[in-house]
C-alpha cells in the first residue's frame, strides 16, 4: 500500500502493548500504517464495483464503504477489504510484503490463532480482553488506515466474548462488531447500533 513506501509506517515487527484499564492488555502487531490513504468518492467507488459482475451492487456491498473497522476471519476472498471497503484505490504491496504468510503455511487468521483487524480512518491505541468484550481504544484521524494482529485470546479457556467493541481514548463506544451475519465482519462509527 503506497504509503508504506514513504517510509511512514512502522516495521512488521512494530508491537504496541496497550495501556491497562479495563480487562487484560493484549500486545498487537502493526502490519500496515498507512497514513495518506483517503476513500475514493462514492460515485467513482460504485462505477468501479459495477465493473465487476461477480457482485451486485446492493446495500450490503455499500455498506462496506461506510465501514470504519473489519475483522477479516480468514475468507479466501480480499475483496471485501480492498474492493468493497474503497482500500482498491491503494496498492496492495505493502499488505502482501508486510502481512502475508509464506505460502506453506496455514493461515493463522483463518485457523482463528491471530484476529486481524483493520482500521479506516483510525489508529489503534490499545486492545484489551474482557470477559464480555474484546476492546480496542482508537484515535480517529482525517485519512489512512491501519491492520493489526494479535493472538487469539479465544483460544485461552476461560474466554468467551462475542463482541469486538472500538472505543475513544475516553472510553465511549464509537462502533462494534458483534455476533450476526454482517456485523462480525465490519463496523460503522458514524451509527453504533443497540447492543446485546
Amino acid at each position: 500500500m503506497a504509503a508504506c513506501d514513504d517510509g511512514d509506517a512502522p516495521p512488521p515487527s512494530a508491537t504496541a502493548a496497550g495501556e491497562r484499564r479495563d480487562g487484560t492488555s493484549i500486545a498487537f502487531d502493526i502490519c500496515v500504517d498507512n497514513t495518506t490513504w483517503t476513500r475514493p468518492p462514492l460515485e467513482e467507488h460504485r462505477a468501479l464495483l459495477e465493473q465487476d459482475p461477480r457482485y451486485p451492487v446492493d446495500e450490503d456491498v455499500l455498506a462496506w464503504y461506510d465501514a470504519h473497522f473489519i475483522r477479516d476471519i480468514g475468507s479466501a476472498s480480499e475483496d471485501r477489504k480492498y474492493g468493497w471497503a474503497g482500500i482498491w484505490s491503494d496498492e496492495r504491496t505493502a499488505f502482501e510484503e508486510a502481512c502475508a504468510q509464506p505460502p506453506d503455511v496455514v493461515n493463522p487468521v483463518a485457523a482463528r490463532e491471530v484476529v486481524e483487524l483493520w482500521l479506516l480512518n483510525y489508529e489503534t491505541v490499545a486492545v484489551r480482553d474482557g470477559p464480555a468484550a474484546l476492546t480496542v481504544e482508537t484515535r480517529s484521524r482525517e485519512r489512512g488506515y491501519q491492520v493489526i494482529h494479535f493472538p487469539n485470546p479465544l483460544q485461552e479457556e476461560g474466554t468467551a466474548w462475542g463482541l469486538i467493541r472500538f472505543v475513544d481514548e475516553q472510553g465511549r463506544e464509537v462502533a462494534h462488531i458483534g455476533p450476526d451475519d454482517m456485523q462480525e465482519r465490519i463496523g460503522r462509527a458514524s451509527e453504533v447500533q443497540d447492543l446485546p
